[in-house]
């Protein structure tokens, strides 16, 4: 996916890279107590993920940074790029 303005930071690297290797994994092979404690850490993690995401988002408004790319607000740039309404 292009990356509007700049490249993904090594940490977004990283964390695309494990979401990749967690898609890869054969959940045959994964007990049914570690598959629940996957699925209650995996929530645990979306959460903290949606947190950044929002402090981010934040940022970017805070900055005016939508501007760069051409988009006219935060709003215009998250409907535009991410299908947020």
């Amino acid at each position: 996916m292009d990356q509007p303005g700049g490249q993904l930071s090594d940490t977004l690297v990283a964390v695309r890279d494990a979401v990749t290797s967690l898609q890869s994994e054969d959940l045959q092979g994964v007990d049914s107590g570690s598959l629940l404690t996957d699925v209650v850490a995996m929530r645990r993690l979306v959460d903290q993920a949606e947190g950044e995401w929002l402090r981010r988002v934040g940022e970017v408004h805070a900055r005016g940074a939508a501007q760069v790319v051409g988009a006219g607000s935060t709003k215009a740039f998250l409907r535009g790029t991410c299908l947020v309404s």
